[in-house]
């Protein structure tokens, strides 16, 4: 009960922002802005004044425009709008340029600037994405793009391309300008949601003086653009990071309201004698996606990923921090050996994101992710296999098997034929395919073959005994116990095949007597 209570709450916590919207005052000053290169700079005001009328004219051609919020021509826009170059998406790390995908104009940071000033508005973003921290995250925003979208311009579905390790997601602004259509649709575990920037600037009154529309979002949130149906949709994005490394999980703090029904469920949970009798890993699924480490060498840690960790998934691993455990990031590897297949299941976890050759073939790839990178094999080919008691019990000497509380969810699956050490894992929530990719290997055999490693990253709690779930001792088994289990399994085993011995016997017996007596008088006519 305690477990899917647990569960249940962390998906509830998943139900916090995503994203936020809004309209967002700014001053005639704010919304000029200048763009093209060198010696052909043109300034666009969205809204004027006296005062700013002359500004910066120096630093413009003789031919520069302005262009006040209430009175832009479709003219002076389309311009601006010809003054971009086709917009390109992201895809597999490369920029792609496909307009039955995506069709607007774009121009780069370096082609363009604007005198609005994003301070406020990111402490904004900052209160309304992460108020349930432990404590205030320091975000920062860089000046990306402006795009143009036309009359029938649009955007198709599509995740933002994270542009760094600490990047979590995008601001973007809708520059006061008269269009219809081009509603920003966003999606997100399920749900959808819609920010249509045409009606909420429409809606502002004159009185209120200038405003920008804004959506701040997570980078894993799904979103699309609209066609816009007439006018041009002027927006200017900005990538959202995370200022410093200073924003990892905290090892003990005063909690916040969000942390406190979880901590409370895990702590009752760990305080039942029956959960994890003699200790282990506990797991939890990540229920966003984080941009894996730029490998630059042969392996790289995700610790400093926690950094990032965003909603449900930074709650839970504060509130096991919160009860003084000891958790992190790891990696669950999984491996095909190629042509070489053995059919053996095997799993180990890491905090190593491993760069594999395919030049130097790999023998047993488990092998190396225990002896080089601290693995700690999960699930094992000698799991309840009663008949090899060597490899039975070198496995055994620090196993930790993952199980589940909840479903496992992952659609990756993998074979290998060895493993040494297994430590089960008990997830809390499933574990999801968000965070997840595929490398090719050299496989040892008698003949190299392409084998396949797939990843998923997932935080992991390591946990004692009951009464001690602080203490780790109990992790590291003993001769003794190892040599006891194994003839615990032995007899369970045997009792098994007595059994179904049993139940053969008893079957068989049954046929016989349901047979008909044969009448001995009964023969054949001469």
């Amino acid at each position: 009960m305690l477990q899917q209570s647990l569960a249940d709450t962390l998906l509830e916590q998943n139900r916090n922002p995503v994203y936020c919207s809004g309209t967002w005052r700014v001053t005639s000053d704010d919304v000029i802005l200048f763009y093209g290169e060198s010696e052909g700079t043109r300034f666009v005001v969205f809204a004027t004044t006296a005062t700013n009328s002359n500004r910066k004219l120096k630093k413009c051609d003789s031919s520069a425009r302005r262009l006040a919020l209430q009175g832009a021509t479709p003219a002076q826009l389309e311009h601006l709008a010809n003054s971009c170059d086709k917009a390109t998406f992201g895809v597999d790390q490369e920029d792609v340029l496909d307009e039955s995908y995506r069709k607007a104009g774009k121009l780069d940071a370096d082609h363009f600037a604007w005198n609005f000033q994003a301070t406020d508005l990111v402490d904004r973003i900052k209160k309304a994405l992460f108020a349930l921290d432990l404590k205030p995250r320091e975000i920062r925003a860089e000046l990306y793009k402006l795009n143009v979208y036309g009359p029938g311009s649009f955007f198709k579905s599509h995740k933002d391309t994270p542009r760094g390790e600490d990047m979590f997601g995008s601001l973007v602004v809708v520059l006061p300008t008269r269009h219809e259509g081009g509603e920003l649709y966003l999606r997100h575990g399920g749900k959808e949601w819609v920010y249509d920037s045409a009606s909420e600037l429409a809606n502002v009154s004159e009185g209120d003086g200038p405003r920008i529309g804004y959506v701040a979002l997570y980078s894993d949130v799904e979103h699309e653009v609209a066609s816009v149906r007439s006018g041009y949709r002027v927006t200017i994005t900005y990538n959202l990071y995370f200022a410093s490394e200073q924003n990892a999980p905290s090892p003990k703090a005063e909690s916040p309201p969000s942390i406190e029904p979880v901590a409370a469920l895990l702590e009752g949970l760990l305080a039942q004698p029956d959960f994890l009798p003699k200790g282990g890993l506990l797991g939890f699924g990540l229920l966003h996606e984080y941009p894996f480490p730029q490998r630059k060498r042969t392996a790289t840690s995700i610790a400093p990923l926690e950094a990032v960790l965003k909603g449900s998934d930074r709650i839970i691993m504060n509130a096991v921090r919160q009860l003084g455990l000891e958790a992190a990031l790891y990696i669950v590897y999984r491996a095909t050996r190629g042509a070489y297949d053995f059919g053996y299941d095997t799993e180990v976890i890491s905090q190593e994101y491993i760069q594999w050759s395919t030049e130097n073939e790999v023998e047993d790839l488990n092998g190396e992710l225990v002896a080089h990178y601290g693995g700690i094999v999960t699930i094992s080919k000698y799991r309840e296999d009663a008949k090899r008691e060597w490899g039975w019990k070198e496995m055994r000497k620090e196993e930790h098997p993952i199980t589940w509380i909840t479903p496992k969810t992952t659609h990756n699956s993998f074979k290998d034929d060895m493993r040494k050490e297994e430590y089960p894992i008990t997830w809390v929530t499933p574990k999801t395919t968000h965070n997840s990719f595929k490398d090719a290997y050299l496989a040892y055999g008698n003949q190299a073959s392409l084998g396949y490693v797939y990843g998923t990253m997932v935080p992991v709690a390591k946990i004692g005994g009951p009464g001690a779930r602080h203490d780790l001792t109990i992790l590291k088994r003993t001769k003794a116990s190892i040599d006891a289990e194994w003839k615990a399994l032995v007899k369970e085993k045997a009792a098994k095949r007595t059994a179904k011995a049993v139940q053969l016997v008893e079957a068989e017996e049954l046929k016989d007597t349901s047979q008909p007596p044969r009448d001995e008088e009964d023969s054949p006519l001469p």
